[in-house]
């Protein structure tokens, strides 16, 4: 399968936003985005080990997700889980299993039902917005 990644070297470059906004107020990163058809968005955060979302992080992500429901948009968070201890090494994001989940609205992050990879989350979440 051909990588997605247009410049792997590129992509470990630091983004170094210091002094872009008044303290306490810091950026946040998002580790992948899909907009699917003009119909939903899937957020994806991927975290090493049990490492857990900064309480901002988690309250934009919270936030987006509401702000895009109330858009007329489907959309889903997920926080994906991963062991790959060797910052050389890609992750797979695709074959990593789901932590938490966040549905437009719900007010709390969930655990899946069962033990689903990235990818059956995704598929799961597009096969439900394509039935309308």
């Amino acid at each position: 399968m051909e990588s997605l990644i247009k410049n792997p070297q590129r992509a470990s470059q630091v983004l170094d936003f210091t002094g872009i906004l008044p303290k306490p107020y810091a950026p946040t990163d998002i580790d992948g985005l899909v907009e699917w058809k003009n119909k939903a968005y899937v957020i994806i955060e991927c975290k090493h080990g049990d490492k857990d979302m900064s309480l901002g992080q988690k309250i934009a992500i919270e936030r987006m997700t509401n702000d895009l429901s109330k858009a007329g948009k489907r959309t889903v968070a997920l926080v994906v889980e991963h062991d790959v201890n060797n910052i050389q090494q890609s992750v797979m994001v695709g074959d990593q299993i789901v932590r938490q989940v966040y549905y437009d609205n719900q007010k709390e992050w969930r655990e899946p039902n069962y033990i689903m990879t990235a990818k059956e989350a995704i598929n799961n979440f597009i096969q439900y917005v394509e039935r309308g």
